[in-house]
Protein backbone atom coordinates (compact mmCIF):
# COMPACT_ATOMS: atom_id res chain seq x y z
CA UNK A 1 0.00 0.00 0.00
CA UNK A 2 1.36 3.34 -1.11
CA UNK A 3 2.37 5.72 1.47
CA UNK A 4 0.62 9.44 1.08
CA UNK A 5 2.39 12.02 2.95
CA UNK A 6 -1.25 12.65 4.47
CA UNK A 7 -1.20 9.39 6.30
CA UNK A 8 2.61 8.76 7.29
CA UNK A 9 1.63 12.47 8.96
CA UNK A 10 -0.65 11.39 11.06
CA UNK A 11 1.15 8.29 12.17
CA UNK A 12 4.40 10.62 12.63
CA UNK A 13 1.92 12.35 14.93
CA UNK A 14 0.85 9.39 17.26
CA UNK A 15 4.29 8.11 17.38
CA UNK A 16 5.68 11.30 18.34
CA UNK A 17 2.49 11.49 20.92
CA UNK A 18 3.31 7.82 22.42
CA UNK A 19 6.39 8.68 24.39
CA UNK A 20 5.50 12.07 26.24
CA UNK A 21 2.28 10.52 26.72
CA UNK A 22 3.08 7.84 29.25
CA UNK A 23 2.88 9.99 31.83
CA UNK A 24 -0.62 10.56 31.02
CA UNK A 25 -1.12 6.85 30.04
CA UNK A 26 -0.29 5.93 33.74
CA UNK A 27 -2.14 8.83 35.39
CA UNK A 28 -4.40 7.00 37.10
CA UNK A 29 -1.76 4.88 37.90
CA UNK A 30 0.11 7.67 39.77
CA UNK A 31 -3.18 8.89 41.42
CA UNK A 32 -4.13 5.24 43.22
CA UNK A 33 -0.82 4.76 44.50
CA UNK A 34 1.39 7.86 44.88
CA UNK A 35 0.71 10.82 47.50
CA UNK A 36 0.68 14.19 46.35
CA UNK A 37 4.27 14.72 47.57
CA UNK A 38 5.54 11.52 45.64
CA UNK A 39 4.23 12.74 42.51
CA UNK A 40 5.89 16.40 42.91
CA UNK A 41 9.04 14.83 43.45
CA UNK A 42 8.34 12.36 40.00
CA UNK A 43 6.93 15.46 37.63
CA UNK A 44 9.71 17.63 39.17
CA UNK A 45 12.36 15.35 37.87
CA UNK A 46 10.63 14.81 35.03
CA UNK A 47 10.93 17.87 34.29
CA UNK A 48 14.44 18.29 34.93
CA UNK A 49 15.06 15.18 32.60
CA UNK A 50 13.32 17.94 29.72
CA UNK A 51 15.83 20.16 30.34
CA UNK A 52 18.83 18.29 30.16
CA UNK A 53 17.77 17.18 27.07
CA UNK A 54 18.20 20.79 25.83
CA UNK A 55 21.53 21.80 27.27
CA UNK A 56 23.20 17.76 27.66
CA UNK A 57 24.54 18.35 24.29
CA UNK A 58 23.90 22.20 22.89
CA UNK A 59 20.89 20.31 21.44
CA UNK A 60 23.33 19.78 18.39
CA UNK A 61 20.72 17.11 17.26
CA UNK A 62 18.22 19.73 16.15
CA UNK A 63 20.24 20.53 13.21
CA UNK A 64 19.19 16.79 11.60
CA UNK A 65 15.94 18.89 11.38
CA UNK A 66 17.27 20.92 8.63
CA UNK A 67 20.75 20.11 7.32
CA UNK A 68 19.47 16.81 6.44
CA UNK A 69 17.60 18.40 3.47
CA UNK A 70 21.04 20.32 2.60
CA UNK A 71 22.51 16.96 2.19
CA UNK A 72 20.31 14.29 1.64
CA UNK A 73 20.96 14.67 -2.52
CA UNK A 74 24.46 13.74 -1.24
CA UNK A 75 24.82 10.36 1.14
CA UNK A 76 28.78 10.86 1.61
CA UNK A 77 28.23 13.99 2.89
CA UNK A 78 25.42 13.03 4.86
CA UNK A 79 27.01 9.98 6.68
CA UNK A 80 29.35 12.33 7.46
CA UNK A 81 27.25 14.70 9.19
CA UNK A 82 25.38 12.52 10.55
CA UNK A 83 28.64 10.65 12.22
CA UNK A 84 29.59 14.17 13.25
CA UNK A 85 26.02 14.89 15.43
CA UNK A 86 25.72 11.70 16.71
CA UNK A 87 29.59 11.13 18.04
CA UNK A 88 29.34 14.69 19.50
CA UNK A 89 25.98 13.88 21.39
CA UNK A 90 27.70 11.16 23.13
CA UNK A 91 30.85 12.47 24.07
CA UNK A 92 28.82 15.47 25.46
CA UNK A 93 26.09 13.40 27.15
CA UNK A 94 29.30 12.05 28.65
CA UNK A 95 31.10 14.70 30.17
CA UNK A 96 27.92 16.55 30.92
CA UNK A 97 27.26 13.09 33.23
CA UNK A 98 30.80 13.48 34.72
CA UNK A 99 30.07 17.17 35.57
CA UNK A 100 26.43 15.94 37.32
CA UNK A 101 28.29 13.95 39.53
CA UNK A 102 30.82 16.41 40.72
CA UNK A 103 27.85 19.49 41.11
CA UNK A 104 24.65 18.16 41.06
CA UNK A 105 24.11 17.77 45.24
CA UNK A 106 25.75 21.16 45.70
CA UNK A 107 23.39 22.75 42.72
CA UNK A 108 19.95 20.81 44.21
CA UNK A 109 20.81 22.29 47.93
CA UNK A 110 20.99 25.58 46.39
CA UNK A 111 17.94 25.30 44.00
CA UNK A 112 14.96 23.40 46.46
CA UNK A 113 13.88 24.45 49.75
CA UNK A 114 12.02 21.37 49.63
CA UNK A 115 14.95 18.38 50.98
CA UNK A 116 12.82 15.92 49.45
CA UNK A 117 14.01 16.63 46.19
CA UNK A 118 17.68 15.18 46.89
CA UNK A 119 19.61 14.46 43.70
CA UNK A 120 20.76 11.26 45.31
CA UNK A 121 18.78 9.36 44.10
CA UNK A 122 16.03 11.45 42.15
CA UNK A 123 18.28 13.97 40.62
CA UNK A 124 20.64 11.42 39.13
CA UNK A 125 18.36 9.08 37.60
CA UNK A 126 16.57 12.43 35.82
CA UNK A 127 19.73 13.20 34.46
CA UNK A 128 20.38 10.22 33.23
CA UNK A 129 17.13 9.46 31.43
CA UNK A 130 17.68 12.79 30.05
CA UNK A 131 21.49 12.17 28.21
CA UNK A 132 20.38 9.19 26.97
CA UNK A 133 17.82 10.32 25.29
CA UNK A 134 20.47 12.94 23.64
CA UNK A 135 22.51 9.80 22.57
CA UNK A 136 20.08 8.64 20.75
CA UNK A 137 17.80 11.64 19.30
CA UNK A 138 20.09 12.44 16.30
CA UNK A 139 18.82 8.78 14.94
CA UNK A 140 15.12 9.53 15.82
CA UNK A 141 15.10 12.55 13.76
CA UNK A 142 17.43 11.12 10.73
CA UNK A 143 14.71 8.13 10.32
CA UNK A 144 11.40 10.89 10.46
CA UNK A 145 13.29 12.89 7.78
CA UNK A 146 13.85 9.70 5.74
CA UNK A 147 10.14 9.06 6.05
CA UNK A 148 10.97 5.42 7.29
CA UNK A 149 7.34 4.78 9.02
CA UNK A 150 7.65 1.29 9.97
CA UNK A 151 11.61 1.50 11.59
CA UNK A 152 10.38 5.04 13.63
CA UNK A 153 7.51 2.90 14.59
CA UNK A 154 9.45 -0.23 16.30
CA UNK A 155 11.67 2.46 17.65
CA UNK A 156 9.23 4.49 19.81
CA UNK A 157 6.56 1.02 20.34
CA UNK A 158 9.78 -0.15 22.62
CA UNK A 159 10.63 2.58 24.29
CA UNK A 160 7.08 3.16 25.12
CA UNK A 161 6.05 -0.45 26.12
CA UNK A 162 9.50 -0.99 28.05
CA UNK A 163 8.65 2.54 30.12
CA UNK A 164 4.92 1.41 30.80
CA UNK A 165 5.77 -2.23 31.78
CA UNK A 166 8.67 -1.08 33.92
CA UNK A 167 6.60 1.76 35.63
CA UNK A 168 3.89 -0.62 36.22
CA UNK A 169 6.11 -3.07 37.72
CA UNK A 170 8.31 -1.22 40.08
CA UNK A 171 5.50 1.59 41.04
CA UNK A 172 2.50 -1.05 41.92
CA UNK A 173 4.32 -4.67 42.18
CA UNK A 174 7.10 -3.31 44.52
CA UNK A 175 5.95 0.03 45.69
CA UNK A 176 9.25 1.49 44.69
CA UNK A 177 7.05 5.12 44.29
CA UNK A 178 8.55 8.16 42.68
CA UNK A 179 12.34 6.00 42.67
CA UNK A 180 11.21 3.14 40.89
CA UNK A 181 9.02 5.39 38.33
CA UNK A 182 12.38 7.14 37.54
CA UNK A 183 14.31 4.12 37.62
CA UNK A 184 12.31 2.40 34.88
CA UNK A 185 12.28 5.39 32.70
CA UNK A 186 16.10 5.21 32.64
CA UNK A 187 16.31 1.72 32.28
CA UNK A 188 13.96 1.77 29.08
CA UNK A 189 16.28 4.85 27.72
CA UNK A 190 19.37 3.14 28.37
CA UNK A 191 17.73 -0.67 25.67
CA UNK A 192 16.93 2.20 23.61
CA UNK A 193 20.61 3.74 23.75
CA UNK A 194 21.62 0.48 23.12
CA UNK A 195 19.88 -0.82 20.31
CA UNK A 196 20.05 2.53 18.59
CA UNK A 197 23.89 2.77 18.92
CA UNK A 198 24.08 -0.98 17.59
CA UNK A 199 22.39 0.37 14.81
CA UNK A 200 24.43 3.66 13.76
CA UNK A 201 28.07 2.22 14.72
CA UNK A 202 29.36 3.40 11.91
CA UNK A 203 29.03 6.55 12.60
CA UNK A 204 30.46 6.67 15.56
CA UNK A 205 34.06 8.55 15.76
CA UNK A 206 35.64 8.44 19.50
CA UNK A 207 38.48 10.39 18.43
CA UNK A 208 40.48 13.28 17.66
CA UNK A 209 37.36 14.77 14.13
CA UNK A 210 38.87 15.23 10.86
CA UNK A 211 38.61 19.32 9.57
CA UNK A 212 35.50 17.73 7.32
CA UNK A 213 33.90 16.49 10.74
CA UNK A 214 35.09 19.93 11.97
CA UNK A 215 33.25 22.02 9.09
CA UNK A 216 30.05 19.51 9.77
CA UNK A 217 30.05 20.27 13.65
CA UNK A 218 30.33 23.96 12.93
CA UNK A 219 27.54 24.31 10.84
CA UNK A 220 26.11 22.13 13.52
CA UNK A 221 26.06 24.09 16.84
CA UNK A 222 26.06 27.17 14.67
CA UNK A 223 22.36 26.46 14.33
CA UNK A 224 22.48 24.96 17.63
CA UNK A 225 23.65 27.29 19.91
CA UNK A 226 21.72 30.14 19.08
CA UNK A 227 18.01 28.66 19.36
CA UNK A 228 19.31 27.08 22.84
CA UNK A 229 17.76 30.67 24.59
CA UNK A 230 14.84 29.96 22.97
CA UNK A 231 14.60 26.17 23.70
CA UNK A 232 15.30 27.06 27.63
CA UNK A 233 12.56 30.35 27.65
CA UNK A 234 10.44 27.59 25.84
CA UNK A 235 11.04 25.40 28.75
CA UNK A 236 11.04 27.86 31.46
CA UNK A 237 6.91 28.73 29.92
CA UNK A 238 6.18 25.36 30.41
CA UNK A 239 8.21 24.14 33.46
CA UNK A 240 9.00 26.97 34.71
CA UNK A 241 6.06 28.00 37.10
CA UNK A 242 6.88 24.47 38.81
CA UNK A 243 10.19 26.49 40.42
CA UNK A 244 8.11 29.35 42.04
CA UNK A 245 5.66 26.77 42.85
CA UNK A 246 7.77 24.73 44.54
CA UNK A 247 9.57 28.47 46.41
CA UNK A 248 6.68 29.81 47.61
CA UNK A 249 4.57 26.83 48.71
CA UNK A 250 4.59 22.81 50.09
CA UNK A 251 5.11 19.67 48.17
CA UNK A 252 1.56 19.13 48.35
CA UNK A 253 0.60 22.25 46.47
CA UNK A 254 3.41 21.18 43.86
CA UNK A 255 1.76 17.90 43.41
CA UNK A 256 -1.38 19.19 42.89
CA UNK A 257 -0.30 22.03 40.10
CA UNK A 258 1.33 19.02 38.89
CA UNK A 259 -1.06 16.85 37.84
CA UNK A 260 -3.14 19.96 37.01
CA UNK A 261 -0.05 20.96 34.42
CA UNK A 262 0.20 16.95 33.63
CA UNK A 263 -3.15 16.38 32.41
CA UNK A 264 -3.36 20.28 30.47
CA UNK A 265 0.51 19.43 29.37
CA UNK A 266 -1.42 17.34 27.30
CA UNK A 267 -2.55 20.14 24.76
CA UNK A 268 2.04 21.17 24.06
CA UNK A 269 2.34 17.26 23.57
CA UNK A 270 0.01 16.77 21.25
CA UNK A 271 0.74 20.02 19.27
CA UNK A 272 4.79 18.86 19.53
CA UNK A 273 3.71 15.64 18.22
CA UNK A 274 1.67 17.03 14.92
CA UNK A 275 5.04 19.75 14.47
CA UNK A 276 7.18 16.31 14.41
CA UNK A 277 5.08 14.80 11.98
CA UNK A 278 4.72 17.31 9.41
CA UNK A 279 8.01 18.45 9.47
CA UNK A 280 9.38 16.75 7.16
CA UNK A 281 6.89 17.37 4.81
CA UNK A 282 6.12 20.90 5.47
CA UNK A 283 10.13 21.64 4.84
CA UNK A 284 9.89 19.48 1.65
CA UNK A 285 7.30 21.35 0.31
CA UNK A 286 9.28 24.75 1.84
CA UNK A 287 12.29 23.29 -0.13
CA UNK A 288 10.56 22.69 -3.81
CA UNK A 289 8.60 26.07 -3.66
CA UNK A 290 5.94 27.27 -1.07
CA UNK A 291 3.10 28.63 -3.94
CA UNK A 292 3.46 25.53 -5.92
CA UNK A 293 2.52 23.46 -2.84
CA UNK A 294 0.67 26.19 -0.72
CA UNK A 295 -2.40 24.36 -0.92
CA UNK A 296 -0.41 20.84 0.71
CA UNK A 297 0.97 23.25 2.85
CA UNK A 298 -2.79 24.50 4.04
CA UNK A 299 -4.05 20.36 4.51
CA UNK A 300 -0.92 20.45 6.86
CA UNK A 301 -2.00 23.18 8.95
CA UNK A 302 -5.75 22.26 8.59
CA UNK A 303 -4.54 18.64 10.26
CA UNK A 304 -2.77 20.83 13.03
CA UNK A 305 -5.63 23.23 14.31
CA UNK A 306 -7.63 20.61 14.09
CA UNK A 307 -5.74 18.05 16.25
CA UNK A 308 -4.96 21.61 18.52
CA UNK A 309 -8.64 22.04 19.05
CA UNK A 310 -9.23 18.03 19.68
CA UNK A 311 -6.74 18.56 22.33
CA UNK A 312 -7.87 21.22 24.26
CA UNK A 313 -11.18 19.78 24.30
CA UNK A 314 -10.38 16.13 24.82
CA UNK A 315 -7.79 17.88 27.53
CA UNK A 316 -10.73 19.37 29.23
CA UNK A 317 -13.04 16.46 28.79
CA UNK A 318 -10.64 14.27 31.05
CA UNK A 319 -9.54 16.80 33.68
CA UNK A 320 -13.02 17.74 34.51
CA UNK A 321 -13.65 14.22 35.05
CA UNK A 322 -10.77 13.13 36.93
CA UNK A 323 -13.24 12.07 39.87
CA UNK A 324 -13.48 8.84 37.51
CA UNK A 325 -9.94 7.69 39.22
CA UNK A 326 -9.13 9.24 42.03
CA UNK A 327 -10.92 10.31 45.19
CA UNK A 328 -8.09 12.02 46.84
CA UNK A 329 -9.38 15.71 47.34
CA UNK A 330 -5.32 17.09 46.57
CA UNK A 331 -5.85 15.71 43.34
CA UNK A 332 -9.56 17.02 42.58
CA UNK A 333 -8.95 20.92 43.49
CA UNK A 334 -7.43 21.11 39.86
CA UNK A 335 -10.93 20.85 38.50
CA UNK A 336 -11.68 24.63 38.56
CA UNK A 337 -8.30 25.55 37.11
CA UNK A 338 -8.14 22.66 34.36
CA UNK A 339 -10.33 24.59 31.57
CA UNK A 340 -8.55 28.16 31.83
CA UNK A 341 -5.22 26.56 31.61
CA UNK A 342 -6.03 24.13 28.31
CA UNK A 343 -7.25 27.32 26.66
CA UNK A 344 -4.20 28.65 27.57
CA UNK A 345 -2.51 26.89 25.66
CA UNK A 346 -3.98 28.10 22.03
CA UNK A 347 -1.55 30.96 21.48
CA UNK A 348 1.24 28.08 22.05
CA UNK A 349 0.12 26.55 19.00
CA UNK A 350 0.85 29.32 17.21
CA UNK A 351 4.34 29.76 18.66
CA UNK A 352 5.05 26.42 17.72
CA UNK A 353 4.32 26.85 13.89
CA UNK A 354 5.28 30.02 13.07
CA UNK A 355 8.62 28.75 15.08
CA UNK A 356 9.20 26.14 12.22
CA UNK A 357 8.95 28.72 9.64
CA UNK A 358 12.26 30.28 11.33
CA UNK A 359 13.75 27.20 11.84
CA UNK A 360 13.45 26.18 7.91
CA UNK A 361 15.20 29.62 7.44
CA UNK A 362 18.09 29.07 10.14
CA UNK A 363 16.98 32.37 11.71
CA UNK A 364 18.11 31.00 15.41
CA UNK A 365 19.51 34.28 16.20
CA UNK A 366 16.49 35.55 15.14
CA UNK A 367 14.14 33.44 17.59
CA UNK A 368 16.78 33.56 20.53
CA UNK A 369 16.79 37.33 20.80
CA UNK A 370 13.38 37.40 20.48
CA UNK A 371 12.93 34.82 23.16
CA UNK A 372 15.93 36.63 25.77
CA UNK A 373 13.23 39.59 25.89
CA UNK A 374 10.40 37.38 27.07
CA UNK A 375 12.53 35.66 29.14
CA UNK A 376 12.01 38.63 31.06
CA UNK A 377 8.92 39.07 31.24
CA UNK A 378 8.02 35.12 31.97
CA UNK A 379 10.81 36.08 35.09
CA UNK A 380 8.57 39.27 36.15
CA UNK A 381 5.29 37.44 35.86
CA UNK A 382 6.14 34.23 37.84
CA UNK A 383 8.07 36.48 40.44
CA UNK A 384 4.74 38.83 40.71
CA UNK A 385 1.93 36.82 40.24
CA UNK A 386 2.69 33.31 41.74
CA UNK A 387 3.06 34.99 45.30
CA UNK A 388 -0.24 36.52 45.72
CA UNK A 389 -2.51 34.52 43.69
CA UNK A 390 -0.65 31.17 43.78
CA UNK A 391 -1.84 28.36 41.04
CA UNK A 392 -4.56 31.42 39.35
CA UNK A 393 -1.31 33.38 39.12
CA UNK A 394 0.63 30.86 37.39
CA UNK A 395 -2.16 30.06 34.79
CA UNK A 396 -2.14 33.91 33.82
CA UNK A 397 2.10 34.71 34.10
CA UNK A 398 1.92 31.64 31.12
CA UNK A 399 -1.09 32.43 29.52
CA UNK A 400 -0.09 36.08 29.00
CA UNK A 401 3.11 35.80 27.96
CA UNK A 402 2.86 32.74 25.62
CA UNK A 403 0.08 35.80 23.99
CA UNK A 404 2.82 37.91 23.87
CA UNK A 405 5.38 35.54 22.13
CA UNK A 406 2.78 34.58 19.83
CA UNK A 407 2.60 38.07 18.63
CA UNK A 408 5.91 38.40 17.84
CA UNK A 409 7.10 35.34 16.41
CA UNK A 410 3.73 35.64 14.01
CA UNK A 411 4.97 39.26 12.89
CA UNK A 412 8.32 38.19 12.07
CA UNK A 413 7.64 34.87 10.67
CA UNK A 414 6.22 36.34 7.86
CA UNK A 415 8.67 37.81 6.27
CA UNK A 416 10.69 36.42 3.52
CA UNK A 417 11.86 34.29 2.82
CA UNK A 418 9.54 31.88 4.06
CA UNK A 419 6.49 33.88 4.06
CA UNK A 420 3.60 31.40 3.44
CA UNK A 421 -0.14 32.96 2.43
CA UNK A 422 -2.13 32.37 5.28
CA UNK A 423 -5.18 31.30 4.70
CA UNK A 424 -7.78 32.97 7.18
CA UNK A 425 -10.46 30.39 7.48
CA UNK A 426 -8.08 27.96 8.51
CA UNK A 427 -5.28 30.20 10.56
CA UNK A 428 -8.18 31.96 12.85
CA UNK A 429 -11.53 31.38 12.26
CA UNK A 430 -12.22 27.98 12.60
CA UNK A 431 -10.21 27.77 15.93
CA UNK A 432 -11.58 31.01 17.20
CA UNK A 433 -15.17 29.67 16.97
CA UNK A 434 -14.17 26.35 18.39
CA UNK A 435 -12.03 28.09 21.77
CA UNK A 436 -14.65 30.75 22.07
CA UNK A 437 -17.51 27.81 21.81
CA UNK A 438 -15.56 25.60 24.99
CA UNK A 439 -15.10 29.50 26.76
CA UNK A 440 -19.19 30.23 26.30
CA UNK A 441 -19.65 26.60 27.77
CA UNK A 442 -17.53 27.17 30.69
CA UNK A 443 -19.49 30.32 31.89
CA UNK A 444 -22.45 28.15 32.91
CA UNK A 445 -19.99 25.27 35.09
CA UNK A 446 -18.57 28.21 36.80
CA UNK A 447 -21.78 29.93 37.34
CA UNK A 448 -22.89 26.45 38.87
CA UNK A 449 -25.88 25.89 36.13
CA UNK A 450 -24.37 22.42 35.70
CA UNK A 451 -21.32 20.72 36.87
CA UNK A 452 -17.96 20.88 35.56
CA UNK A 453 -17.99 17.14 34.85
CA UNK A 454 -21.55 17.98 32.73
CA UNK A 455 -20.06 20.83 31.12
CA UNK A 456 -17.00 18.72 30.06
CA UNK A 457 -19.18 16.42 28.18
CA UNK A 458 -20.80 19.14 26.62
CA UNK A 459 -18.20 20.85 25.09
CA UNK A 460 -16.47 17.91 23.68
CA UNK A 461 -19.80 17.27 21.69
CA UNK A 462 -19.55 20.75 20.03
CA UNK A 463 -16.46 20.57 19.58
CA UNK A 464 -16.39 17.19 17.66
CA UNK A 465 -19.51 18.57 15.72
CA UNK A 466 -17.57 21.60 14.89
CA UNK A 467 -14.59 20.02 13.83
CA UNK A 468 -17.11 17.48 11.33
CA UNK A 469 -18.82 20.56 9.77
CA UNK A 470 -15.22 22.72 9.26
CA UNK A 471 -13.21 19.03 7.99
CA UNK A 472 -16.27 16.64 6.50
CA UNK A 473 -14.59 16.97 2.98
CA UNK A 474 -11.13 16.83 4.36
CA UNK A 475 -12.22 13.21 6.78
CA UNK A 476 -14.18 11.68 3.99
CA UNK A 477 -11.41 12.19 1.11
CA UNK A 478 -8.79 10.38 3.86
CA UNK A 479 -11.54 7.52 4.78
Amino acid sequence: MRTTPLSATLVFTLLNFLQPAVNVFLLPLYLQVLPAEEYAIYTFMNNLSSLIIIIGALRVSAAVITYYFDFSYNRQQLDAFMSTVTSFSLLAALSFFGASLLLGPFLFDWLFKDESLQFFPYGILAIGSGLLYVVFSPYLLFVKNEKRVGHFALLQVLLVALTVGLQVWLILGLRQGAFGALLAKLIAHSVLAVVILALVRKWLVLRWPSPAHWLYLRKALYFSIPLLPFLIINWLNVFGDRFFVERYFDLTTLGTYGVLMTIAGMIPMALDAVINGIRPFLFDYFSKGIPQHQSAIDQLFQLYFAVMALAISGIILVGTNIGLITNNPDYLAIIPYLPVAALLYASRAYIFLFNQQLMYSKQTALISTLSIVLLILLALAFFTLIPRFGIWGALAANGGVSAVVAVLFGVVAQRPPIAIGINGRIFWLQPSLILFTIALVSVGAYAGYYSFPQFGIYQFILTLFLLFLFLRNELLSLI
